[in-house]
């Protein structure tokens, strides 16, 4: 048997020849290193940011109403070969782009919170040429409600992912909290190491989510106070290079 053919019939195993990970919000660039044979991406959306303390009455007839927990960014995973390797192969000095997406901040008194933002696989490109272009988006979670309502959060929506397309969770309501206060509802639970979202407690702001694309949780208060709902957590993206 000829060299040639043992390497083409023999099981190879792969090592990851650099992997990157991203956790501030905004455009990035992966540089792929000499000998790549392909590139993983995983990518967690956003958090949506809990809803705030809100009431309703007065003069002695005030309801109070704690804010709903935000939405859980979704997760995806895409495995790129390079496509056309007469044109599209990975070479050394390759960049992949991708976009990381910020947690959405808490509601007040006066609106909700804000919804996740997206994390997203774009563009393949050599130099200043686009090779390849992708639609590959882990969603940002759904805002926490601020308001009398019982609404719950959306979760982000995963799309494209080649290995894996898991939308977020949805979050714990808010509700009527009483003349005394009372616990906003938890920000969902990401997947793959998203953090809850700390419950507002009767006389203090929600907490933050936790992790990559978890929300945060609602706020809620007494009196004439009117506290925030915890921001939602950042999302992440990871690449990893192969060879």
């Amino acid at each position: 048997m000829s060299l040639g053919a043992s390497r083409t019939t023999s099981s190879r195993e792969y090592q990851v020849l650099r992997s990157d990970t991203y956790t501030t919000d905004g455009n990035k660039v992966f540089v792929v290193p000499e000998g790549t044979s392909y590139v993983d991406i995983e990518a967690w959306g956003g958090g949506g940011g809990g809803g705030g303390h809100t009431e309703t009455g007065g003069r002695g007839n005030v309801v109070h109403y704690s804010g709903g927990g935000g939405g859980a960014g979704a997760y995806v995973k895409y495995r790129y070969y390079g496509g056309d390797r007469t044109l599209r192969d990975l070479r050394s000095g390759d960049t992949i782009n991708v976009t990381v997406g910020d947690g959405g901040d808490g509601g007040d008194n006066t609106k909700n919170g804000d919804v996740g933002e997206d994390s997203t696989l774009n563009t393949h490109k050599r130099s200043t040429t686009t090779l390849s272009t992708f639609s590959v988006t882990a969603g940002g979670g759904g805002s926490g409600i601020s308001s009398s309502s019982a609404n719950i959060a959306t979760a982000g929506a995963a799309s494209g992912g080649n290995i894996t397309n898991t939308n977020g969770g949805i979050a714990g309501a808010g509700g009527v909290a009483g003349a005394a206060g009372g616990d906003g509802g938890d920000g969902a639970e990401g997947f793959l190491g998203g953090g809850d979202g700390g419950a507002g407690a009767a006389v203090i702001s929600a907490q933050p989510g936790s992790a990559a694309g978890g929300g945060g949780g609602g706020g809620s208060g007494t009196g004439t106070s009117h506290y925030t709902g915890g921001a939602g957590a950042r999302g992440q993206v990871i690449v990893k290079a192969y060879g």
